[in-house]
């Protein structure tokens, strides 16, 4: 392929073309280099599956001295923060695009990657943000244009992200090997097992097994219950309470994935006025990223969603109400007699 563009570049007429295909992950695209004066070279994309229609814009352009990454522009998102945050960024261009003119092999050990909601490019051994669409390299793959300040910042916090997630997940596995080990030496006696292994356990089943034997409230009880509202209802008392527990979960902050060591969970908890017994009942939260979840942190909103009296319609047939959603939607049950 080199020798083919290197005698199209020196001895080629104008608009003689070679073409190829290359793609990254699951894309394909059909390149065409067309010959535009001497001793230069403009790169087009085209698709596989319409030979011959191809996008007017260059995407790269070939001289003896460099080549220039050049396609459209990414489309900025709404729910792209890094676009919100710096309006440079999304002058990038498409990290698709990148790696399927990269898979052509014309600069040295060229891919893309994808991690923790950041596109990575890597060019003979030199990682970086793609920053402009007009990044220029030599034949030897070494970059020559000047990477702006502001890619470098996005790249280092990339790298504390990666490093972070990276040592928190080797300490899970850490963690995970010692309980499971502890947890087959119990055999079936499971009250051998400590406690605080249970959410040590990355298997699901195993964490439930664990629950089950010993009960919600026991395996809670040594991590700092955060009272967050108390109300009397029908003569009950109930508390919402709020419980770190450490237990590992993924989150994405605007675009960018982290894992955090830690979970917050909130619980409605119960309690029996003549036992002093109490009962706790998960119940979701706008930060659990799920779409039916409580409206406010109050007893009468969690009750409510446990009623099934939280539902989306619900929220719209009060125009008499001023309060929030746990002021109207829970229904205290009536006593017959």
């Amino acid at each position: 392929m080199y020798k083919n563009i290197e005698d199209l570049m020196k001895n080629g007429k104008v608009d003689e073309a070679l073409i190829t295909r290359g793609g990254a992950k699951f894309t394909y695209h059909m390149y065409y280099f067309v010959k535009v004066r001497k001793n230069k070279i403009n790169v087009y994309q085209g698709n596989t599956w319409q030979q011959g229609k191809y996008i007017k814009t260059p995407i790269a352009k070939l001289t003896n001295e460099y080549i220039m990454l050049c396609p459209a522009a990414q489309k900025k998102h709404h729910w792209d923060a890094l676009s919100n945050n710096n309006p440079i960024i999304p002058k990038k261009w498409s990290i698709w695009d990148i790696g399927g003119f990269l898979s052509l092999n014309l600069l040295y050990n060229g891919f893309t990657r994808f991690s923790r909601g950041y596109d990575i490019m890597s060019v003979n051994g030199k990682e970086f943000m793609p920053f402009s669409n007009r990044m220029k390299f030599d034949w030897n793959g070494n970059l020559l244009s000047k990477i702006p300040k502001w890619a470098n910042q996005e790249y280092n916090k990339y790298i504390d992200i990666d490093k972070s997630t990276r040592n928190t997940m080797a300490r899970g596995r850490y963690h995970d090997k010692a309980a499971i080990k502890r947890y087959e030496e119990a055999g079936n006696n499971l009250e051998l097992v400590p406690i605080t292994d249970v959410f040590k356990h990355r298997n699901s089943d195993r964490r439930a097994k664990l629950i089950n034997h010993f009960g919600l409230e026991q395996v809670l009880h040594p991590y700092k219950q955060n009272v967050v509202d108390k109300a009397t209802v029908n003569g009950l008392p109930y508390e919402l309470v709020q419980i770190t527990i450490p237990l590992q979960t993924d989150d994405w902050t605007g675009s960018t994935l982290v894992r955090h060591p830690d979970k917050l969970c909130t619980y409605l908890k119960m309690t029996n006025p003549s036992t002093g017994e109490y009962h706790l009942e998960g119940v979701a939260t706008k930060e659990d990223q799920q779409w039916d979840c409580i409206a406010d942190l109050t007893v009468k909103s969690a009750l409510a969603w446990r009623d099934g009296e939280n539902n989306v319609s619900r929220r719209w047939d009060t125009a008499e109400h001023d309060g929030g959603l746990s002021d109207y939607a829970y229904v205290e049950p009536t006593t017959l007699t």
